[in-house]
């Protein structure tokens, strides 16, 4: 199996409620999306939100890093994931978000080639997973109840 077309798409979600840091806001997600295409009809598609304050990236800078990473894939063995990201990584390794939608769409597109839901082929089960998440920032009556900031 190879890695036959890899399209790259923008998308402008608009939100129900600004999204706030400290360091700024938006309205509007300004997302992109990768979709890998293999010969064998099987494709995965990934998804990239860059917000510029946080990760110095923007939807037109996401897009373009993606189109140029794409081109050095095509050919390749989608499931060899680490030989995927050294070959994205050594284009850029400073584009985050761009990075994590080739990622997630290698991993979405490895999924339905193992005929597992993507839980099942990374341990499957319960566990606790650790993640670092960014929170909005909010008035203390807009988070609701069960809501805590640590």
């Amino acid at each position: 199996m190879k890695i036959k077309r890899i399209s790259v798409y923008k998308a402008d979600i608009p939100l129900l409620k600004p999204f706030r840091t400290a360091l700024g806001q938006t309205s509007i997600a300004k997302n992109i999306f990768v979709k890998i295409e293999t010969d064998t009809s099987l494709y995965g598609m990934g998804e990239g939100s860059p917000f510029t304050p946080v990760v110095g990236e923007t939807q037109a800078s996401a897009y373009a890093i993606a189109v140029g990473m794409g081109e050095r894939l095509l050919g390749g063995d989608p499931t060899d994931i680490e030989g995927a990201i050294r070959i994205l990584k050594s284009f850029t390794s400073n584009c985050k978000t761009t990075l994590s939608a080739f990622d997630m769409a290698l991993y979405d597109l490895l999924g339905k080639v193992a005929g597992l839901p993507l839980y099942a082929l990374l341990a499957g089960g319960k566990r606790t997973l650790f993640t670092d998440r960014t929170i909005g920032y909010r008035h203390s009556g807009e988070y609701g109840e069960r809501s805590r900031i640590l």
